[in-house]
């Protein structure tokens, strides 16, 4: 069967150190009918925007495209960029610190293949590569190939759009990412998508997510919270009081986690333990709610400490990194 072209976006923002590996992932590739198109989100004449552009002229391959945005507009605006200029029937979003295993897009789409036609987007596994301590561990991002609507409204979302290639009609069907959600953008996009579109999966971790020495899985508090805020009031006509109450318990336990995290690094404990209590209230996690209780009363190096006992327990070393 004659290939499809698909179309892969990497939005980019001041990571050019990060980049030329993604893209090389993208490259090779075994299914070779790709446009890959780079939207450089940095700002017009940057040191990272020059760079960049130094990286896609390096790499000497026809499929690869670069646009410039004038001014630093945000991941949603590079995705949407990138999707308005697509010409593939199949789009693959890859973040620029990310990779793809060779056979990533063409196991994807030989699923593709197989399923029926109301499928519109399909996923993999993924591994967390920790450079500091040389380890793999592989991520649970739940696996369902059917009607995923209902499992989303309640709270489920794969960690990254890097998983996905998606049928350019599902956006064709639901809109671009919307731009004013400046956290839960995926999450949001994954629900309009599926209220027509079927899901589903690889079971192969194939989308590695790199994690390097000083980063953190977190972000941003104050982003999560405003983004909730915002995602509930688009959504609440869609959904009942007791399913909102939900969603916003279910991410608000995150949210709670990183404040408190916050307040400790800034050594605020006052505030941490406010948001301790109403933490307290909605997670029902008992070995979350021991290690940031100690981290409240032994301070956050507890918490690190606790963290890389875990990741050496959970992951597997590898030879050869």
């Amino acid at each position: 069967m004659k290939e499809q072209l698909v179309s892969v976006i990497i939005p980019t923002y001041k990571r050019p150190d990060k980049l030329k590996r993604a893209l090389e992932s993208v490259l090779n590739q075994e299914y070779k009918t790709l446009e890959i198109i780079v939207v450089d989100d940095n700002g017009k004449n940057t040191l990272e925007q020059i760079a960049t552009t130094n990286i896609v002229i390096s790499l000497k391959d026809n499929r690869l495209r670069k646009i410039d945005h004038s001014s630093n507009k945000g991941g949603c605006a590079a995705r949407n960029t990138g999707i308005k200029n697509a010409s593939g029937s199949f789009i693959g979003f890859l973040d620029d610190d990310d990779e793809w295993q060779p056979s990533f897009i063409s196991k994807v789409m030989h699923k593709f293949e197989k399923s029926s036609s109301n499928v519109g987007a399909i996923y993999t596994s993924l591994i967390l590569k920790n450079h500091r301590y040389k380890l793999l561990q592989k991520v649970d991002v739940g696996l369902y190939n059917e009607n995923v609507h209902d499992k989303i409204k309640s709270g489920w979302c794969p960690i990254s759009t890097s998983l996905f290639v998606i049928k350019k009609e599902c956006f064709e069907y639901a809109g671009l990412f919307d731009e004013k959600l400046k956290s839960f953008q995926d999450f949001d996009m994954w629900l309009r998508i599926s209220k027509k579109f079927n899901f589903d999966y690889v079971d192969e971790e194939l989308v590695v997510k790199n994690q390097f020495e000083g980063e953190q899985v977190s972000v941003n508090p104050d982003t999560r919270s405003r983004g909730l805020e915002t995602l509930v009031d688009k959504w609440r006509k869609e959904y009942t009081e007791e399913e909102i109450q939900y969603l916003i318990n279910k991410f608000s336990i995150s949210i709670y986690e990183n404040y408190i995290l916050k307040y400790l690094i800034e050594k605020d404990k006052k505030t941490a333990r406010s948001f301790f209590k109403n933490y307290l209230q909605i997670s029902d996690n008992k070995r979350r709610k021991l290690v940031l209780c100690g981290t409240i009363i032994f301070g956050k190096w507890f918490y690190d400490l606790i963290m890389k006992i875990n990741i050496k327990l959970k992951g597997n070393k590898i030879s050869n990194f």
